[in-house]
């Protein structure tokens, strides 16, 4: 009896033994270590600048010449929209007295942008201002002030005092800065909302709960694999011990 436990916790040993070598090979390879690394969730572009609904118009001084400039960036629903928004900027600036420079509008299915440039007088600047941010929301407005009171006076007093071809050069040139002070510069920007370009998913990609329940099951396949072989051992040297017990006890009620 005693040589068949002595064989046996002999044989858990080799086991064991084998187990944890087998273990170990199986750690230091890549395939089999359990990966925790982050999960990276992608997040949908968000788009810049803020929009508002109301501009902040800056007043021309009155009494004064100056070179007025605005740019409007408005947001329209539709490429529909757009064509009409456009149409109604143009009305505008010809119902204030003013006149069309400039229209450049492109369509692409569903979206599109538009750029509008009026001259409008500068008393009627800020009608203007508030009629055209009416034509969608405002993403941005950019605008620049330029007193002309003192570059007129010069070209004035050069028109004064040249003669011959100076004299007309000099008086093209006012004309020119007479006309940039008493009407504004007005550029629209009008665009379609971006579209949203969905982000594909990385092939083969898994998800979070699938790598947590993954790894559960590597640490739980790990600690049957250790404690397994302890436990037969324990068992083994168990069974060793109970059998020499009994065997003194024989030998006591022989004697």
């Amino acid at each position: 009896m005693l040589d068949a436990a002595l064989a046996l916790a002999g044989a858990l040993a080799v086991v064991l033994a084998a187990t944890a070598s087998g273990l170990a090979v199986g750690l230091s390879g890549h395939s089999a270590a359990p990966h925790f690394g982050p999960v990276v969730v992608s997040s949908p572009p968000v788009a810049h600048g803020a929009v508002g609904t109301a501009p902040a118009v800056l007043p021309p001084a009155p009494g004064r010449l100056q070179d007025y400039r605005a740019h409007l960036e408005l947001r329209v629903p539709t490429a529909t929209a757009l064509s009409d928004r456009t149409k109604r900027a143009m009305r505008i600036a010809r119902r204030l007295g003013g006149v069309v420079t400039k229209v450049d509008l492109s369509t692409q299915g569903r979206g599109g942008t538009a750029l509008i440039v009026l001259r409008v007088p500068v008393g009627r600047v800020q009608d203007a201002i508030g009629e055209l941010s009416a034509l969608g929301r405002i993403v941005s407005q950019h605008v620049v002030i330029v007193d002309a009171e003192r570059k007129i006076e010069a070209l004035r007093k050069q028109v004064q005092d040249s003669t011959g071809d100076a004299r007309q050069v000099a008086q093209a040139q006012l004309q020119r800065e007479l006309r940039r002070a008493r009407l504004s510069t007005l550029a629209v920007g009008l665009s379609t909302p971006p579209v949203a370009v969905p982000v594909p998913e990385p092939p083969h990609s898994e998800s979070t709960a699938a790598r947590i329940l993954e790894a559960e099951g590597r640490i739980a396949l790990y600690t049957l694999l250790i404690a397994g072989p302890i436990l037969l051992v324990g068992a083994g040297i168990w069974l060793v011990v109970r059998a020499l017990r009994r065997r003194s006890e024989r030998r006591l009620l022989e004697t």
